[in-house]
């Protein structure tokens, strides 16, 4: 075989260190048969890793879920330092404190509503509120319970306290200080409680304004019954079995007794038209209570916007059944409010599960969702939007009664409201299980 090739054995022993491409065109071998002869043998190189001109972009790996924890410690304000500067009282205002926490009734009736003019005076609110013994014996008058001999002189006593209360919570300076005066909140929860007139209507203000200090709202869940009180009264109530709490108020309705010193109702003889009585004092009940469920309603708005409390907020079951009875109400001007506090609700993550969980939650949704107002419906689908957001809730949610309503508010024309429809609808996209339905 040696004789087919051209050269002699000193040219093949030199040709041993050529490339092969060289060797085989020196030798006449074909290029096809080297590499045949090559191809069994093993190669040591790595291969490369096979690279696309044009790869598609692959969606980025979501944040991992934030503990809630981290959440509320981000979310909490810090407590004020309360370094208040008191003032002590002059003789006249001295006098003036000794008779409204004195025993006679009718002194003390006169004191509290001398104590309501001063208090209603902006330029006077911050020294009054920082007046020494001022806050004590206002709450002392609030928090007596009127004898039923002289109730229209107690209920006038006690509705001027609350008043004069409600007055010095407004400015921002005094909120931390009128809201950390030893027995303030409890009284006026007890108010809430035991009153069905105007001191129900004021005390439920000056809690909706010291709800406003971000810093005053930690504290008053640690007050014993005042979310409940609330929102009992948001819902028309005065505890929270549905009715109204028992009173000396209601032997004051009984005997034609007025009400307050601020409700005047004019007593016609007593053989004519005496049923006119009853009516009028119907008419000012309904107008002071439906202040109060405004006022309640906002300081519970208050207090759900705030992260660190609306977990334990959303927890206690008789606030969420009475804020859900509210956003049905469909007639009543504080139900758009509720539906808000509901959505307020679900903003905070660890929320979600128990309430996606919750029919009368998610039956409540669905009917707000279809509601005429369109504010009613943004509320509604933006509480489903967070509801959606909630990976153990998907599959349950996604029912062809609330992918109706999503997909009915996806093409309303209101934007936040379909911007939240179809989020909502994504959110229920991602999950395989909920494919089904949505298809």
């Amino acid at each position: 075989e040696e004789s087919n090739y051209e050269g002699t054995a000193e040219e093949l022993r030199d040709n041993e260190d050529m490339p092969v491409s060289q060797a085989s065109r020196h030798l006449d071998i074909s290029t096809d048969e080297v590499s045949s002869f090559t191809s069994n043998v093993p190669s040591t190189r790595e291969p490369r890793p096979v690279q696309f001109h044009n790869p598609y972009p692959l969606p980025q790996a979501p944040p991992p879920p934030r503990s809630p924890e981290e959440i509320i410690k981000d979310n909490a304000k810090p407590e004020k330092d309360l370094r208040t500067k008191w003032t002590q009282p002059k003789q006249e205002l001295q006098e003036v404190l000794l008779a409204a926490k004195g025993s006679s009734l009718a002194r003390r009736s006169n004191a509290c509503g001398a104590l309501k003019v001063l208090a209603s005076k902006k330029k006077k609110q911050y020294t009054l509120a920082h007046t020494v013994g001022l806050l004590d014996s206002l709450v002392f008058a609030a928090n007596e319970s009127p004898p039923s001999a002289e109730a229209d002189v107690a209920v006038d006593a006690r509705t001027r306290a609350v008043t004069a209360i409600m007055y010095l919570s407004d400015p921002k300076e005094n909120r931390v200080t009128v809201f950390e005066h030893p027995g303030l909140a409890a009284t006026l929860v007890k108010v809430i409680e035991d009153d069905i007139g105007e001191a129900r209507l004021h005390a439920c203000s000056a809690l909706a304004m010291l709800a406003k200090t971000a810093s005053n709202r930690t504290g008053m869940m640690k007050v014993e019954g005042l979310t409940k009180a609330l929102s009992a009264a948001v819902r028309g109530r005065c505890d929270a079995d549905g009715f109204l709490h028992p009173s000396i108020l209601d032997e004051v309705e009984h005997n034609h007794i007025k009400l307050s010193s601020s409700t005047k109702v004019v007593s016609p003889p007593r053989d004519k038209h005496s049923y006119n009585i009853k009516n009028d004092r119907k008419i000012q009940y309904d107008k002071f209570l439906s202040l109060a469920r405004l006022n309640a309603c906002a300081a519970l708005s208050h207090l759900s916007k705030y992260c660190p409390v609306s977990a334990e907020l959303c927890q206690n079951g008789v606030v969420l059944d009475n804020i859900l009875a509210v956003c049905i109400e469909f007639e009543s001007p504080i139900h758009t409010r509720c539906i808000e506090i509901l959505c307020n609700f679900t903003r905070f993550q660890a929320n979600n599960s128990g309430l996606s969980h919750n029919n009368k939650v998610v039956d409540t949704l669905l009917q707000a969702g279809k509601s005429k107002l369109s504010e009613d419906r943004k509320w509604a689908i933006r509480a489903m939007q967070n509801l959606t957001s909630e990976p153990s809730s998907k599959v349950i949610l996604a029912t062809s009664n609330l992918l109706t309503v999503l997909s009915i508010s996806a093409m309303r024309k209101e934007y936040d409201e379909q911007h939240a429809a179809v989020a909502a609808l994504m959110n229920l996209a991602t999950e395989p299980g909920a494919i089904v339905p949505l298809t």
